[in-house]
């Protein structure tokens, strides 16, 4: 007894031009379809519904995208401009900019280089980050 699949198989190969009549008939009558199709790809319904990073990027839309982080250093007492803070800050930024798969370009911190200082020289403008290599000792 052969299968049900030996028999298709053999129907189509005896009867090429018919099978081919047959798909190309399904195809175009699926095409009659295409000009009312709609693509859109929306990011936020491809993210998990449930988890609580993407509740929190629900909760503020305007603020940043999802793959952006914000760290913020706040006192309790007085400001962040005093040694042992600028040290973390500093020590904070570098481990953010050396942690794998971050672009290193988009890293932007008081402790980075594209956060700078101009001064009027009589030479000309003089740009210096605010932090250099290391942070600052005193105040």
């Amino acid at each position: 007894m052969k299968t049900i699949r030996y028999r298709i198989s053999a129907f189509t190969m005896r009867h090429r031009w018919l099978s081919l009549a047959l798909l190309t008939a399904i195809t175009a009558g699926f095409s009659l379809g295409l000009p009312r199709v709609e693509l859109r790809t929306i990011f936020s319904d491809l993210l998990p519904a449930n988890h609580p990073f993407v509740q929190t990027y629900q909760d503020h839309p305007n603020f940043g995208n999802p793959l952006t982080i914000t760290i913020m250093v706040r006192r309790k007492d007085g400001d962040i401009y005093n040694p042992e803070t600028l040290a973390k800050i500093w020590n904070m930024t570098r481990d953010v900019d050396l942690t794998p798969a971050v672009d290193h370009d988009q890293v932007l911190s008081i402790a980075t280089e594209k956060a700078r200082f101009q001064e009027a020289t009589p030479f000309g403008i003089d740009s210096q980050p605010l932090m250099g290599d290391h942070a600052p000792a005193t105040e």
